[in-house]
């Protein structure tokens, strides 16, 4: 099954925000939490979706990435 527009919406407001990361403005770790669930659950009922998928992955490497660049 595909993602739907519903989802396709969802993914669009996490980058939004996640854009704003970048300007500047934190990223609290509830809301961090919020975000790393809702691309889980994307992903894990769209798992035939590739490209979702792949989305998905590069959200995770993302918010992985961000929090080794915060730590060192």
């Amino acid at each position: 099954m595909k993602a739907s527009e519903y989802i396709v919406k969802n993914m669009s407001a996490i980058l939004e925000r996640l854009e704003q990361l970048e300007k500047g403005y934190d990223l609290s770790k509830s809301e961090e939490i919020s975000i790393r669930e809702t691309i889980e659950k994307f992903s894990c009922r769209y798992q035939e979706d590739d490209e979702l998928q792949a989305i998905c992955d590069e959200f995770m490497e993302y918010l992985e990435n961000r929090n080794h660049n915060s730590i060192t």
